[in-house]
């Protein structure tokens, strides 16, 4: 039977390609970009050269069995050259290796940084637990790694310094800590958490820190005047004088060497590398608010400690004077429409109640003062 053939039927597309024999790159459709960054994520095709370690400005660092000619043949077994080591060989008995360091004035800023690495498997074997879940985190990258940042911690011994923290991950909640983060600190030994100059109430999750040797001057500044204005400036100053110091050596050396036209211009203060500031009197208020309801490694907030230990003070049949302070708000940093602060004191110098109250009236203070009354150990004779 002749078959009469449709001028409308579409024939069927043929692949050029059996699915048989199809590899997994052609089913997948990756472009060329998309296979590039799969082989930069997996580092295939990138082997690093062993023993290869660079400076700030990206030149291979100085290699005394490299660049020194005269360790170098002694490193092969051939006779030594009769002439001296390299000006940056520490064999050299003039130099001693650090002729760069004095003459560079790059080089001569990072001398005496402190670089920090906090990686707590990695330095003392610990498997830190998540805060949430309590289940071993897994360390995932440092911020250095990620996007050549460093973290900076602030004091007043000089220059900040900088640390390569670790970002670690629980595989259970999916939740990210920083190593340096004061829930971690807490969870820490406290010889492994003694490594990290900060207080864990201080740990903050901000862009800086501030060391222990600052807030322990701060904390008597703080409870007492309450002035985070001056704190900043303390902070500020040591940076600056630190700067001084090290702008005036450097060109100490150069003019007892006779050499003021080969120097080179120092980097400035605030230059191209250096990027972080110590932080502003309120950022300061804020952070020593906030610490004193962070979570101790005694398990109790300074907060709590401190309202137990009002509550406690004891008047068995003894005297006790009642008052409204105003100057006193001075030093209060977030007074929430508070006009005055009514307290009370007992006759062995002890302050039992403290509240800031919107004004003098009674109603205002009426229901501090009946749980003070309601104490146990209150229990005054005269007022």
């Amino acid at each position: 039977m002749l078959r009469v053939a449709n001028p409308y039927l579409k024939r069927a597309q043929q692949n050029a390609v059996s699915t048989n024999t199809m590899g997994p790159q052609s089913q997948r459709r990756i472009n060329l970009v998309q296979r590039t960054a799969q082989l930069k994520a997996n580092n295939i095709g990138y082997t690093k050269r062993k023993g290869l370690q660079l400076t700030l400005t990206g030149d291979a660092a100085f290699d005394p069995n490299v660049n020194c000619p005269v360790c170098k043949a002694k490193r092969i077994g051939c006779p030594a050259p009769h002439r001296p080591h390299h000006q940056l060989c520490p064999n050299n008995r003039r130099t001693k290796g650090i002729t760069m360091a004095n003459t560079n004035p790059e080089h001569h800023s990072a001398v005496g940084q402190t670089l920090l690495v906090l990686d707590w498997k990695r330095a003392f074997g610990l498997e830190t637990p998540c805060p949430t879940c309590n289940n071993p985190l897994q360390n995932d990258r440092t911020n250095w790694s990620k996007n050549k940042t460093l973290f900076p911690i602030f004091g007043l011994d000089g220059a900040p310094q900088w640390a390569i923290v670790m970002t670690m991950k629980c595989p259970c909640c999916k939740q990210r800590f920083n190593a340096n983060d004061g829930a971690i600190l807490c969870r820490l030994p406290a010889y492994a958490a003694a490594a990290y100059p900060v207080e864990p109430k201080f740990a903050q999750s901000r862009n800086c820190h501030v060391s222990k040797t600052a807030t322990d001057s701060f904390d008597l500044l703080m409870t007492t005047y309450a002035n985070g204005d001056l704190c900043s400036h303390l902070l500020y100053n040591a940076v600056n004088q630190a700067y001084l110091s090290k702008i005036s050596a450097h060109c100490s050396y150069h003019k007892g060497q006779r050499e003021p036209k080969n120097v080179l211009p120092y980097p400035a203060k605030d230059g191209w590398y250096v990027k972080y500031y110590p932080p502003l009197g309120s950022l300061i208020c804020n952070m020593f608010d906030s610490a004193s309801r962070q979570q101790n490694p005694w398990g109790i907030c300074d907060y709590m400690r401190w309202t137990r230990e009002i509550q406690s003070v004891k008047c068995e049949g003894g005297m006790f004077a009642q008052d409204h302070t105003f100057d006193v708000l001075k030093n209060c940093y977030n007074k929430k429409g508070a006009m005055a602060l009514w307290d009370v004191a007992t006759d062995t110098g002890e302050i039992a109640s403290a509240v800031l109250i919107y004004s003098v009236k009674i109603k205002d203070y009426a229901h501090a003062a009946e749980q003070l009354s309601r104490q146990q150990h209150f229990n005054p004779a005269a007022m």
